[in-house]
C-alpha cells in the first residue's frame, strides 16, 4: 500500500520502482487514488495491474461528487474488483489536539457521517446512477479480498 500525492503523477515513480525490484504488481495498492479525476492517469495505474485506493473521502482537494463520479466511471471501464473504496477520516485523533484539518466541530460539519461517510453518501449516490447492488458489494467484498490475496 503506496502512500502517494497524485500531482506530479508520483504512482508512475513508485510503480517503476517496484518493478526494478520484482514486486508482483497485483501486491500494489495505490492509496489516495481519488485526490484526481484524471481517468487517464489512474487507468493506467489498474492497466499496471495495481489496485488503486480511493481512500479520501469526502476529501478537500476536489468535490466529494468529482470523486464519485470518477469512481463510477472506473466501474464503467470494468475495474470494480480492482478498487478498495473507502476513507482517511478519523475525528477520534482530532479530538485530544490541534489539527490542520481544523477543530473537531469544523471537521464533523464537513463531515457529520464520520465512518458511515462512504454508506451514508457515497453509495446511495452510486446507486442513482444506475450501479447495482452487486458492483456495490464487489466495491466491499472482491476488490479488497483481490488485493490481500495478490489477484
Amino acid at each position: 500500500m503506496l502512500h502517494t500525492a497524485m500531482a506530479g503523477e508520483i504512482a508512475r515513480q513508485q510503480i517503476t520502482i517496484l518493478k526494478q525490484e520484482g514486486v508482483k504488481m497485483g501486491r500494489v495498492k495505490i492509496d489516495h487514488a481519488n485526490d484526481t479525476t484524471d481517468l487517464k492517469y489512474l487507468t493506467w495505474i489498474l492497466d499496471q495491474g495495481c489496485f488503486l485506493g480511493l481512500d479520501r473521502y469526502p476529501g478537500s482537494r476536489i468535490t466529494p461528487e468529482e470523486r464519485t463520479n470518477c469512481l463510477k466511471a472506473l466501474i464503467d471501464m470494468g475495474y470494480a474488483d480492482r478498487l478498495c473504496v473507502s476513507h482517511d477520516w478519523s475525528l477520534a485523533r482530532f479530538l485530544s489536539r490541534p489539527s490542520p484539518a481544523g477543530s473537531p466541530a469544523k471537521r464533523k460539519k464537513i463531515n457529520p457521517y464520520g465512518f458511515l461517510y462512504i454508506k451514508e453518501k457515497v453509495f446511495p449516490q452510486l446507486r442513482e446512477m444506475g450501479v447495482p447492488e452487486k458492483t456495490l458489494s464487489t466495491l466491499l467484498v472482491n476488490g479488497p479480498r483481490n488485493f490481500f490475496e495478490g489477484k
